[in-house]
């Protein structure tokens, strides 16, 4: 995958699968302009390569009690490999905490994470800098979010923008959740999580078909970017001029990596939205960040360059 064609090609390719795994080969082709062959051979390269690390399914937080989504810009002492080996370490303290990413600026860490309601929410904020388990924090600014507009690269409908209630799973339906996060790609194979919960098949089945009516969005892949030289990005967005609506439809028209999260809220950072992107090069960047600042006509922009992925999961704790 050196040779530019094909690193365009497999850009295309990796941003089919992160919108929609649920896709054939032969789909994902058709919409790449591409053979079936070569697109199934790009996925190989990616996934020997490491930048795809399996499927996973994309929960609708609200669902599972998760209501407050949040960013949190973090800075720290000027004692920073401490940090990054003490400071950062202990995430089962930083309970939902799905994405933690060093970054370029005012801020050394960005954190991204969802509470189950807006106590928790300001009990975290809080505790990042009165908390004696993290000494080196010095200042934070946090983020909630109200708006949900796209979560890992899949639209969320109009009627759940703004959250959902939460689901009263049952013990099979969290059982089956809980497989479903260690490896999406079984939705396709029930017995196998039948035989590891000791069920049926058709019980296995009917309890997915649950699940993706009321809890799981669609279907993505976990991806190790950096294993594929891309990084991400936090781009701030203050005072859109071009019109809120239109801004959101064009955001929602993104390739799903070029606008992975998509989200509107209250907080210091972001005053109107916040788009978390990926990018190959700061020339790529550049150009995306330019393409979202003239369709937003925002007033003013921030963009928080990420140099290093700590912490990566999309998974809830559902113990």
């Amino acid at each position: 995958m050196r040779d530019k064609k094909m690193e365009q090609t497999a850009w295309k390719v990796l941003n089919e699968l992160y919108r929609d795994a649920d896709q054939t080969m032969e789909q994902i082709a058709s919409e790449c302009r591409i053979d079936g062959s070569e697109a199934t051979e790009i996925r190989r390269q990616l996934e020997d390569r490491q930048v795809i690390q399996g499927e996973t399914p994309v929960i609708k937080p609200g669902a599972l009690g998760f209501s407050v989504p949040s960013y949190h810009f973090i800075k720290t002492a000027e004692n920073y490999d401490e940090v990054l080996e003490d400071g950062v370490g202990p995430f089962d303290m930083w309970n939902g905490s799905q994405l933690a990413s060093v970054v370029l600026g005012e801020h050394d860490l960005v954190l991204r994470k969802v509470s189950e309601n807006g106590e928790r929410f300001n009990n975290f904020a809080n505790n990042l800098i009165d908390s004696r388990d993290f000494p080196t924090i010095r200042d934070s600014s946090s983020y909630r979010v109200t708006e949900r507009i796209r979560w890992h690269g899949q639209n969320v409908p109009g009627d759940q923008i703004y959250g959902v209630d939460p689901v009263d799973l049952s013990p099979v339906d969290r059982d089956v959740l809980i497989e479903l996060q260690r490896d999406g790609a079984l939705r396709d194979k029930p017995e196998q999580i039948a035989q590891s919960l000791d069920l049926s098949a058709g019980t296995v089945v009917d309890a997915v078909q649950r699940l993706e009516e009321n809890v799981i969005l669609g279907y993505s892949i976990n991806t190790d970017l950096e294993a594929g030289g891309l990084h991400r990005a936090y781009l701030t967005l203050k005072t859109v001029r071009g019109g809120y609506d239109e801004t959101v439809e064009a955001l929602r028209e993104e390739p799903p990596l070029s606008a992975s999260y998509v989200v509107s809220g209250t907080g210091h950072e972001w005053s109107d939205l916040g788009v978390e992107i990926v990018f190959d090069s700061i020339d790529h960047l550049d150009r995306q960040t330019d393409r979202i600042r003239t369709v937003s006509g925002a007033r003013e922009t921030r963009t928080f360059a990420s140099t290093k992925t700590l912490y990566d999961s999309g998974t809830y704790d559902l113990n």
